[in-house]
């Protein structure tokens, strides 16, 4: 199913391009510069909002080309790589998090949220960070353990806590369109989190799984440029091109049920 794998990654990495591309313009010319409100009906706004619409209509339509297929919901079959490549991705993006910790320790995340507040974020971007390497690994090697539901859990933990901290240091801002790309982001990251660690638990649900990590990249890579800070300039990098990863090895595994498990899922 490698065709498949490589029509969903590459729809939704172009897909993300666009949204980027649009809601970096959008930034850059449909916010008042005097009150930073936005221009209402600005063109480039409609246009970013038509795009948006329309990914999550192809997502949605992409996730169901792999119905009937599935996966025994253990992490290391479902996420297996049959090359070491993505394991050595998942190496870069890794110390790539490990370093946005460090900016992110530095910098702070604004003026709305506490220097311990960051450094707690920071603490668990690392560790995300580190969980990308570990569950990578654990892939690689053909095990699943403890070890891989333990790093599943510190994912989901680094993306609600991220949002929290961005929802602090962004909601008071009158400009819708400055920040919302960025929680859907976040919001999809998240869920996405959450079905592919089903897989590390013993549940498999490839189409949910799928969707949430296309809609995820898609918005991820669409707030990229524009987000508040360089640290979370990395973390939506790093977070989308996971998520591309993942759906790559997700639909590259899946194969058809038997007509047997079929009809049973149906009584």
């Amino acid at each position: 199913m490698k065709k498949t794998a490589i029509i969903f990654t590459a729809v939704t990495a172009a897909l993300g391009a666009v949204g980027a591309a649009l809601h970096s313009i959008e930034i850059n010319t449909a916010l008042d510069p005097v009150n930073g409100l936005a221009v209402r009906f600005a063109p480039i706004s409609v246009c970013m909002s038509a795009v948006a619409i329309l990914a999550m209509v192809i997502v949605f339509a992409l996730s169901f080309l792999d119905k009937g297929r599935d996966v025994e919901p253990v992490y290391h079959t479902a996420f297996a790589v049959k090359t070491p490549a993505a394991l050595i991705l998942s190496v870069l993006l890794g110390a790539l998090m490990i370093f946005g910790a460090y900016l992110c320790l530095r910098d702070g995340v604004g003026i709305r949220n506490s220097k311990q507040l960051a450094l707690i974020l920071a603490i668990f971007a690392a560790l995300a960070g580190i969980s990308y390497i570990v569950t990578s690994l654990m892939a690689f090697l053909k095990k699943s353990g403890a070890e891989t539901m333990l790093c599943s859990f510190i994912i989901a933990l680094f993306l609600c806590l991220w949002l929290i901290v961005y929802y602090k240091e962004k909601a008071a801002e009158p400009a819708l369109i400055s920040y919302v790309y960025d929680f859907l982001a976040i919001c999809a990251a998240a869920i996405a989190s959450y079905y592919t660690a089903g897989y590390a638990f013993g549940r498999s649900r490839p189409r949910c799984t799928l969707f949430f990590s296309m809609a995820a990249a898609f918005f991820c890579l669409t707030a990229m440029p524009t987000a508040m800070t360089p640290a979370f300039r990395i973390f939506f990098g790093v977070v989308a091109v996971r998520q591309l990863i993942n759906v790559f090895l997700l639909a590259n595994n899946l194969q058809y049920r038997s007509v047997e498990a079929q009809e049973s899922e149906e009584r």
